[in-house]
């Protein structure tokens, strides 16, 4: 009796056991089985028999969702990984616990292959020539085919952001073109299936701006010198450097693509062609038909200021220009902001503060007088040479024109010393001394010389040199300072 009880038992739990087996092999799917890298997998539990309490679901062991009272099919998505390697398996493991206590488990594996990879660099682009043309063009740098069996991608494009408007491409030579400036959008899927997309990659065609500009001034001839100009601020667009005509044959000298000089009175009409051939029309302000150049005198040119083409300037000093003509003198720097400067007589009195500037100074004279009131002289151009001018630089000179390294009751004759307040001023660390022979041969060079420490009568290797008489050049790079000499070195 005992023991058919305890076989009742053992035929019950088989069947408990099969039961359950059977509910996980059939009630438990992840689908597909196959994806690409970022697809979908889709996990669904379908309850038989009891009413599950508690679904648990695990990817490689890790718990992803959890949930609880299901009474009919359950079902959640999952992305599972963003594969750019090699192949990889992910194993899906179901718990379910029902009302009774019961757990029921079972797996689903599924393959995620890499997804195809697609780059900026895999095209080649040709940009707009000009502005409102369509011959840009998108080339790819590698073969796509569509064909059966190809083995490789399927590329796609469109050029706005949206799935549904993608075009597959149909030939193995593609090229884009006839295209206006803008973004375009290519992806490929590894085996056309809206599963398998690699990233989106943006291709931008560029085109270039219609040319404008800001403002506008006018500057008036001059005596009829040709001294008008039209200056064109915040001129931009096209792709510069810009040839300035009149729309046929006449060409206007131009400087930095935005200042048109030489001009004489008369009505202008102004076309841009840019370095791509491109043809811009520059419009007047103010809805006028032409730029007005007129002419603001009819007298004589004034003679151009006779002031000297290089001038020294010395730090912290003032500096004077004369040139005895008696007019009204304009100036200005051209590493400043362009400030016109004005002096109303023949001298220039520039001050210690403008001398900070290393560039040069541009000189014109203004007619005041008669017929030829208001006329401009020719610009002189000086250039500025920047110097310290605090000492002397004849004064400058060696402690002793000799020295003895062997001196012993004179240890202060012992080393090379100069007398020169650069060498004792911290903020100068570029005083270079050169020793040469009587023959020309450099036998002793540093850079920074310190009294201190200074030249001993030997070579570079600390040879000791034979007694004679050396000579030096001294050079203070900073200070623009150079003195050369002799000295003699008794042993």
């Amino acid at each position: 009796m005992i023991m058919k009880k305890i076989y009742i038992k053992y035929i019950s739990l088989l069947l408990v056991l099969f039961f359950i087996k059977k509910i996980g092999a059939q009630g438990f799917s992840a689908l597909p089985d196959t994806i690409c890298s970022r697809g979908m997998v889709t996990l669904t539990y379908t309850p038989t028999g009891q009413v599950s309490s508690e679904i648990k679901l695990y990817r490689d062991n890790i718990l992803i969702n959890n949930t609880s009272n299901i009474f009919s099919m359950y079902s959640y998505s999952d992305y599972p990984l963003n594969n750019t390697g090699g192949t990889i398996t992910i194993t899906y493991s179901i718990e379910v616990t029902m009302t009774d206590g019961t757990v029921i488990t079972d797996n689903a594996s599924v393959v995620v292959y890499p997804a195809p990879q697609l780059s900026v660099a895999d095209f080649i682009v040709s940009d707009v020539s000009c502005n409102g043309n369509q011959n840009g063009s998108i080339t790819p740098n590698i073969d796509y085919f569509t064909g059966n069996n190809s083995g490789a991608p399927f590329l796609y494009y469109s050029n706005t952001f949206s799935n549904t408007s993608y075009t597959l491409v149909t030939t193995t030579n593609f090229n884009l073109s006839g295209l206006a400036g803008g973004d375009y959008y290519f992806f490929i899927r590894e085996n056309n299936q809206l599963t398998c997309n690699s990233d989106t990659i943006t291709i931008t065609v560029n085109e270039p701006q219609s040319i404008s500009y800001d403002s506008v001034n006018i500057i008036d001839d001059n005596c009829g010198q040709h001294s008008g100009m039209v200056i064109f601020h915040g001129l931009t667009g096209g792709v510069s450097p810009y040839v300035f005509t009149d729309g046929s044959t006449t060409t206007y000298d131009n400087i930095n693509d935005s200042v048109i000089i030489n001009l004489t009175n008369n009505f202008y009409q102004f076309t841009i062609i840019d370095a791509n051939n491109c043809s811009y029309n520059l419009f007047p302000p103010n809805n006028q038909n032409a730029f007005i150049v007129s002419d603001s005198g009819n007298g004589d040119e004034p003679e151009t200021p006779n002031l000297p083409q290089e001038q020294i300037v010395c730090e912290n000093q003032s500096l004077q220009l004369n040139d005895n003509s008696g007019l009204p003198h304009f100036y200005y720097f051209s590493g400043s902001d362009s400030t016109l400067f004005y002096s109303p007589n023949s001298t220039i009195n520039i001050q210690n503060q403008t001398l900070l500037q290393n560039d040069s100074l541009y000189v014109y004279v203004i007619e005041t007088t008669g017929t030829s009131a208001g006329c401009i002289s020719d610009v002189v151009a000086i250039d500025l040479i920047q110097k310290d001018c605090s000492f002397n630089p004849d004064s400058v000179d060696v402690t002793y024109n000799a020295f003895s390294p062997n001196d012993q009751q004179n240890p202060e004759n012992n080393t090379f010393v100069i007398d020169l307040e650069y060498i004792d001023d911290p903020n100068v660390t570029d005083v270079n001394v050169t020793i040469y022979n009587r023959w020309g041969d450099i036998v002793y060079q540093t850079e920074n010389y310190d009294n201190k420490n200074g030249w001993n009568g030997g070579t570079f290797n600390e040879s000791a040199l034979p007694e004679g008489t050396y000579y030096y050049i001294i050079n203070v790079n900073s200070k623009k300072y150079v003195k050369s000499g002799w000295v003699y070195l008794d042993r």
